[in-house]
């Protein structure tokens, strides 16, 4: 039993291999339940340290010689909601593919590991813990302006119309792959263009033959344009079965709209999906969309702003109320009721636009600020907005992952990914399958890393895995882009 009921509360739910620490017993008498776990950070530890550069090499190394067909690699901190200590016990994670790893050599995998932290890091209080899990890379008419929340009730209506960030897109020719528009850039220089980036494997998806290293230049017949529709199939038909849900009519919108009136542009640049080179192997999983100018109002343009107002409560929970806008300051601020009047905390738009302006640093990015000082638990609370899970509220500790892939060559790639936890059970889960490609950033607009994908389930992420965006950002500069910018208009 203490393989299926061990992670009850996390969002995939994963099936437990092999663990250290003390034994697990199950509920027991007439009011029994199975108890419900959640994804926590943790404050300052000798493991933040020594993690990146020197323990997570030597577990990779283990688990390889091992024959290990392991696919994540995550420094977590994993409570029981109902005792909620103030500190959280701390756990290295390990996902290995579904029932590619016996019980009995997971055990001897979990206790060889926990060797390596004590004997060779004088690491006592972290335990090990194999889980089945598998790494997802998932992915017209003018748009409106994103609406004021507070003077439009129909915000979430009318939002995957809009210009506001988490634009629900796919390829043309593959529309049933969804993803999200991640942020707007200026091309720069003398260009006046208006790029939407985006994960690569959104707009090629693996599998279908689009491997190689896609640039089109001007109107080149040389390369066939690959255009970019906005709302994929799926994100399409839901949108319009909302809008007549509400009996609302947007001006050309309609079921019957020809999928060559939604392109939004086309991809001009995108390398093949790659992992960096040297002591930073983040994942190069990008691509550059030019827009179609006729499809944006020079006048209602807002340029990299998310819109806040559409963020919705997890039903069904005691977090839900009947004001969203209370719920999300909970999630962004701990301690927000004695923050209301000082400058202390977060500081929600009163427009609920937040406005995109600067990117977190590397340094702060490894080494967050605490974020609640009831508990010491270092990390920022992000942001994004998604095509499938819309606006949600996470938790990036600061601790690098490690993924593991296996190509279809019998190949492997190894890289690093800025890691994002979900922000509680009663939040749900942070991103899902089709989130990819959407922004990550902190409460402060600041921009912290393109979503490419997640550890988890097909239907949801424990694990919410992106690029960082100053290592994106010098990779899009060296890819034919120098004076590329994050304050685009359309003139």
């Amino acid at each position: 039993m203490e393989h299926i009921k061990y992670y009850a509360g996390l969002p995939s739910q994963p099936v437990l291999v092999a663990r250290t620490g003390p034994p697990w017993f199950p509920p027991t008498g007439p009011e029994a339940y199975t108890v419900q776990k959640e994804l926590r950070s943790f404050g300052d530890h000798t493991i933040r340290t020594v993690w990146e550069t020197e323990l997570a090499p030597k577990v990779i190394d283990l688990l390889d010689s091992k024959d290990v067909l392991w696919t994540s690699l995550d420094v977590v901190g994993i409570i029981e909601v109902e005792k909620s200590p103030a500190r959280a016990p701390i756990v290295l994670w390990i996902g290995v593919q579904p029932v590619s790893l016996s019980r009995e050599d997971g055990r001897t995998v979990a206790v060889t590991c926990k060797d390596i932290l004590v004997k060779e890091f004088e690491i006592t209080d972290v335990e090990v813990e194999i889980r089945e899990s598998v790494v997802t890379r998932a992915a017209g008419p003018k748009l409106l302006s994103p609406p004021e929340f507070y003077s439009d009730p129909i915000a979430n209506v009318k939002d995957p119309f809009t210009t506001a960030l988490g634009l629900p897109i796919a390829a043309e020719n593959s529309p049933y792959v969804e993803g999200t528009g991640g942020f707007y850039l200026a091309e720069g220089g003398d260009s006046k263009r208006v790029l939407l980036v985006t994960a690569r494997h959104v707009v090629f998806p693996p599998g279908l033959g689009h491997d190689e290293d896609y640039e089109r230049t001007g109107e080149d017949p040389s390369v066939p344009r690959h255009n970019v529709i906005l709302l994929g199939a799926k994100a399409y038909n839901e949108a319009v079965e909302t809008l007549a849900e509400h009996n609302l009519e947007l001006e050309k919108w309609g079921p019957d709209l020809p999928m060559r009136l939604r392109i939004l542009g086309h991809v001009v640049r995108s390398p093949p999906i790659a992992v960096g080179s040297g002591p930073k192997n983040y994942t190069q999983d990008f691509a550059i969309i030019e827009l179609d100018s006729s499809k944006f109002d020079p006048k209602t343009f807002k340029g990299n702003v998310i819109n806040l107002g559409t963020f919705r409560s997890v039903s069904n929970t005691i977090m839900a109320s009947r004001y969203p806008e209370v719920d999300f300051l909970r999630l962004m601020d701990p301690q927000w009721q004695e923050h209301i009047n000082t400058k202390d905390g977060y500081d929600h738009p009163i427009d609920s636009l937040l406005k995109l302006e600067g990117v977190i640093s590397g340094k702060e990015l490894r080494n967050p600020p605490v974020f609640d000082t009831r508990c010491g638990e270092r990390c920022f609370a992000v942001i994004k907005d998604g095509n499938t899970t819309g606006v949600t509220v996470g938790r990036a500790s600061g601790l690098i992952s490690f993924v593991r892939e296996y190509l279809d060559n019998d190949e492997t790639r190894t890289s690093m990914e800025w890691a994002i936890l979900p922000h509680s059970k009663m939040a749900g889960a942070f991103s899902a399958p089709g989130d990819s490609g959407a922004i990550i950033v902190d409460g402060a607009g600041r921009m912290g890393g393109l979503l490419t994908g997640g550890a988890g389930d097909a239907d949801s992420f424990d694990v919410t895995y992106a690029t960082p965006m100053l290592w994106l950002m010098n990779r899009i500069k060296a890819s034919g882009f120098p004076d590329a910018h994050l304050n685009p208009v359309f003139t």
